[in-house]
């Protein structure tokens, strides 16, 4: 059977052996049993397909690979049996090779197929000697077990998964496997990683919804082919998903414009095997850095990191940036931490911010605010945590946390006689819970809340516009008796259709705009009209953020009913909050 036979080569392809960037410690030590046991000065383990031959181990040589048509190993593989050479230059079939007439002057060589298990020869272990040489049938022997043995690690690669079914690439495994193998052989080289985002994820879910988890594979697969095109001298890696990876030697400068090349191809309007017309849309994560510093898996989700922030940037690439990854580990690890601050008594609290009425100055209600005192990291601002845990299943806990903890305490002040309405922000997320009224319903229940002391805030989002399945949470939420607030309005995306559809009873005008109400015009003008507006609905009108004595009179004048901020009081923890309620602005507070 030729080397060059169509179904050798494709056992070869589907073997995955000629794509890693350099040997690996496994091969490395059958070779230097070979190099000892033989005591020859080069001892190679090859692959070989049409194109070229590549040495996976190669003692004694720095050369990486061969053609086939100047390769000893041709003969072995063609024949399925180990060839002897004594001395090469009296053997018709490899005088005229370069490695005989020229350096390095070849003259011994033995090479034993390494046969896969149904017969095809895919490469050689194979010994080199530059002056004549022989072996006994003994050593043949040796020789040939040794080449099973490398079979038998090829199979081992393959067992545990080395190769992506769907593209025939390197996946993860072997992509850290060669980065650890690259260490080996020179631990202060650097090199660029650069990870390959093909398709945009927050639309992936829709494309493989409407067209198929074929059509998405197709895609994944175009981009592999485009990249092995223009990276011949390279390995690609499949690491999972729509993410391919590969490896630059820094040494030869930045990849923009190799990245611009590729994104150039990769846009390229690609007609799919169902005559679908499709076009990717990558961008790439990039590191570069000394391959000591890369040594751990933690090294692909820096890249990924990147290629996160390129994405969410519009952008074509980012570079992986220490600080920010700081910043997201932080994150991360704020996230982790939650399940078990739930279950703390000493890390989560509740602080209460006064709502004041305008027409009497007196304090009427307050808004419930987390707060998250984390035992390594301190104070943590709902800010940082919370956007993150809206996209995960804590948001349930957290929000029943809140739901709990301010139920108690408006019981608790119930008692107290201190007459108080007090609000909290639940999640558009949470309205999507088929059961969050049924809990909000037992909560009342089991502390003996008035209905009408309670208001739940909303922040305007647009999962909630024309949301059908909200609009009738509110209204469930409003037929227990308690009151539902539009917060943070005006905030950035503002629709006609919250204030005519969802059935609030309050509407929160964002600090922002109060904030700039006596100093921009377009603010002067905003303020008052939605006042006006939200009245002419029925709505009652709260400020946010208000600040200065000559806000709180013009918003005074323009018929605001309520004003929220840190002129009449910051956000206080309830003993100080009652302390403060004491000493000014008691509308109620009559003895326990």
């Amino acid at each position: 059977m030729s080397p060059q036979d169509p179904l050798r080569l494709e056992v070869v392809r589907d073997l995955a052996v000629m794509d890693d960037t350099s040997s690996q410690e496994a091969y490395d030590r059958i070779a230097r049993i070979a190099q000892e046991m033989f005591d020859m000065p080069v001892v190679l383990i090859t692959f070989m397909d049409g194109q070229r031959q590549w040495f996976k181990s190669h003692l004694g040589t720095n050369r990486r690979e061969n053609t086939p048509d100047q390769s000893f190993c041709r003969v072995p593989i063609a024949t399925k049996k180990t060839t002897v050479v004594e001395n090469a230059l009296g053997d018709d079939r490899f005088c005229g090779l370069q490695d005989v007439t020229g350096g390095p002057s070849l003259r011994f060589y033995a090479g034993a197929p390494l046969m896969t298990h149904d017969g095809f020869a895919v490469g050689t272990l194979c010994l080199f000697d530059v002056k004549p040489r022989t072996l006994t049938p003994y050593q043949v022997r040796m020789l040939e077990d040794l080449a099973a043995l490398v079979m038998i690690q090829v199979k081992s690669d393959r067992a545990i998964g080395r190769v992506d079914p769907l593209t025939r690439l390197p996946n993860r495994i072997q992509f850290l496997l060669s980065l650890q193998d690259m260490i080996r052989a020179d631990p202060s080289s650097t090199c660029w990683i650069v990870l390959v985002d093909v398709i945009d994820n927050r639309n992936a879910h829709d494309v493989i919804g409407a067209l198929g988890i074929d059509f998405y594979n197709e895609q994944v697969r175009h981009a592999a082919t485009i990249l092995k095109r223009h990276l011949p001298d390279n390995t690609v890696y499949h690491i999972g998903g729509a993410y391919l990876a590969f490896m630059l030697d820094a040494a030869k400068g930045d990849p923009e414009t190799l990245i611009k090349q590729l994104d150039a191809d990769l846009r390229e309007p690609l007609v799919t095997s169902r005559g679908t017309p499709s076009a990717l849309n990558p961008c790439f994560g990039l590191r570069s850095a000394g391959l000591m510093e890369m040594s751990s898996p933690d090294v692909l989700r820096t890249v990924l990191s990147a290629a996160r922030e390129a994405r969410l940037s519009e952008r074509l690439y980012a570079t992986y940036d220490s600080d920010s990854d700081d910043a997201q580990k932080r994150m991360y690890s704020l996230l982790s931490d939650l399940p078990e601050a739930l279950r703390s008594q000493k890390q989560l609290y509740l602080v209460y911010q006064p709502r004041i009425d305008v027409a009497s100055r007196q304090c009427i209600a307050a808004e419930a605010l987390l707060r998250w005192n984390h035992p390594h990291w301190g104070p943590v601002s709902p800010a940082e945590f919370f956007p993150l845990v809206e996209k995960t299943g804590l948001i349930h806990e957290v929000t029943d946390w809140v739901m709990r903890n301010v139920m108690r305490q408006i019981a608790a002040w119930q008692a107290a006689g201190i007459d108080l309405s007090v609000s909290f922000n639940i999640s558009s997320k949470n309205l999507f819970e088929d059961d969050l009224v049924s809990r909000l319903a037992e909560v009342l229940n089991a502390t003996g809340v008035d209905p009408s002391r309670l208001e739940i805030e909303v922040v305007e989002d647009m999962n909630l516009d024309n949301s059908h399945v909200a609009s009738e949470r509110l209204k469930e939420i409003r037929e227990l008796g308690v009151g539902v607030a539009i917060d943070d309005f005006g905030s950035g995306y503002s629709n006609l259709a919250y204030l005519l559809s969802l059935p609030a009873t309050s509407l929160k005008i964002d600090r922002s705009l109060v904030a700039q109400a006596l100093t921009d015009p377009n603010a002067a003008v905003t303020v008052p009209t939605v006042i006006k507006l939200g009245h002419d609905l029925g709505y009652h009108m709260v400020a946010e953020g208000v600040e200065r004595p000559e806000t709180f009179e013009q918003l005074k004048a323009w018929g605001c009913d309520e004003v929220q901020g840190y002129l009449f009081g910051r956000p206080m923890e309830p003993v100080a909050f009652e302390s403060w309620l004491a000493t000014s602005h008691q509308p109620s507070l009559a003895p326990a």
